[in-house]
């Protein structure tokens, strides 16, 4: 039976007769009393240890007191116990508004100037709420204490509790992988310039700005680059497209010259894993375990099948077949744009997603069952740990020298053989499983991008977690 709702004078007082000043000024008295009672009167490291706590059970359990903290506390101490407790609930659903009000001050309170003494407010004042240029999302709720606003074409420097918000440029913002990251920069409360050569791409909607450029490999695809970045001014780029680094490499120094900072791999790791004929020759060279490998039909007929038969340098699942015979792998020979053959694996397919320093240190390898794939993405999977998966993918990209982020494919037997097929230097379409299971590859990235010198951390995950794809909408 459904339980009859209940009036309450208070709410009715508030929401029907009160002007609206006056209702917020009470508010947030209230929310002040509601600290006092609960913490206020305790000393500030046992204060620390409380809210840590509160929030270590999720935002969305106290979220109404890790606010009241977060707006009237005036201790250092009590605030970076907070920031820091709720950075760590990162990947909590945003089921509220108030929880992303509570990551977007985190946020700005870990990144204020070290010198800076003042206490960034997520409320300044007894009730006015800060202006802050959170661009307007169709559909979203407006957040408390935030003023949404769409941007104009550039020049606007956005703050949130007065500290600039930085503006991160995303390319490839209409295949998975640029979706994923867009939506992770986005939650870890991070402004996104998306940027994709097909106008109907859904990344550009779920951005802040929105904009598309020539394919990598035009002729404009620089100069329409550039221009964006003059204009928006990006303080870094993340690229989700392989095929855009030899267009990206000869712009580094541009960027930089505009404030936008990026991280690319060295072109003759990218190509060594873009090209597959490539890969196969690194793979032998190195002795890591690789099916093997043909270019011609003559050659494939020699190696043992059955085959799978893929152009040399395709991107997902397109033009690829699986043959049995030798009839069917000649009609594929002639079929498959630049083809070659390789020997197809049993087992269980895999994905590793990796992310590897600047001086070739692994920083997190989180291995992941492909339990199901369309059009060569995953649909569903499922986080597991295995050293002899982990140390093939080290041999692997250190065998092609890749630095960055990247994903290794590969099958392991019913013997526990490893075997790897390919390697994609960028991040994958299933990015958000590797989020979810705990290793922020995404952030550490862009903290490796923003501050090249620093040293960045090991990254772990949590095996056995549990991953099912479905489709969602954007609208115009």
């Amino acid at each position: 039976m459904t339980r009859p709702s209940r009036f309450r004078p208070a709410g009715f007082v508030h929401r029907r007769l009160l002007p609206a000043q006056l209702s917020l000024r009470l508010a947030a008295r209230r929310e002040r009393r509601r600290v006092d009672y609960r913490l206020g009167h305790f000393e500030p490291e046992y204060r620390a240890e409380t809210v840590a706590a509160l929030a270590a059970k999720g935002l969305g359990v106290h979220t109404a007191t890790l606010i009241a903290v977060a707006t009237h506390e005036t201790d250092a101490t009590v605030l970076d116990a907070l920031a820091a407790a709720v950075a760590a609930q990162q990947w909590e659903p945003v089921s509220r508004p108030q929880i992303l009000a509570l990551r977007l001050w985190a946020r700005a309170w870990l990144m204020r100037p070290p010198a800076e003494p003042s206490i960034p407010d997520l409320y300044p004042g007894t009730w006015v709420p800060p202006t802050v240029g959170i661009p307007a999302v169709p559909g979203f709720p407006v957040l408390p204490g935030l003023e949404l606003s769409a941007f104009p074409a550039g020049g606007m420097v956005v703050e949130a509790a007065g500290v600039p918000v930085p503006l991160v440029a995303v390319t490839g913002a209409g295949g998975p992988a640029g979706v994923s990251v867009i939506q992770a920069l986005k939650v870890a409360g991070y402004r996104v310039l998306a940027l994709d050569a097909d106008g109907g791409a859904a990344g550009l909607r779920l951005a802040d700005i929105g904009a598309v450029v020539p394919r990598g490999h035009t002729r404009g695809y620089g100069a329409a680059l550039l221009e964006l970045v003059v204009t928006h001014a990006p303080s870094a780029l993340v690229c989700t497209v392989a095929e855009e680094y030899r267009a990206l490499t000869p712009l580094v120094e541009r960027l930089a010259d505009y404030g936008c900072r990026t991280w690319l791999p060295d072109l003759s790791a990218a190509d060594a894993c873009v090209d597959k004929r490539t890969f196969a020759i690194a793979m032998h060279w190195a002795g890591v375990p690789h099916p093997a490998t043909a270019d011609s039909f003559e050659e494939a007929r020699l190696i043992p099948g059955p085959w799978i038969v893929k152009p040399a340098r395709g991107r997902g699942s397109r033009d690829v077949f699986a043959v049995d015979t030798v009839e069917e792998l000649e009609r594929a020979f002639s079929v498959v744009p630049d083809p070659i053959a390789q020997t197809r694996l049993s087992g269980r397919e895999f994905t590793a997603d990796a992310l590897i320093d600047r001086d070739g240190r692994l920083l997190a390898c989180v291995p992941r069952w492909r339990e199901e794939t369309k059009a060569g993405i995953s649909v569903r999977g499922t986080t597991f740990a295995s050293d002899e998966v982990t140390a093939v993918v080290i041999d692997t990209l250190r065998a092609v020298k890749l630095t960055g982020p990247a994903n290794v494919q590969g099958f392991a037997d019913a013997e526990g053989r490893v075997t790897v097929v390919e390697v994609n230097p960028r991040f994958s379409g299933g990015l958000p499983l590797t989020l979810a299971a705990g290793a922020d590859v995404v952030g550490t990235y862009l903290t490796g991008i923003l501050d090249p010198g620093v040293e960045l951390p090991q990254l772990t995950f949590q095996p056995g977690v549990k991953m099912a794809r479905y489709y969602a909408e954007v609208f115009e």
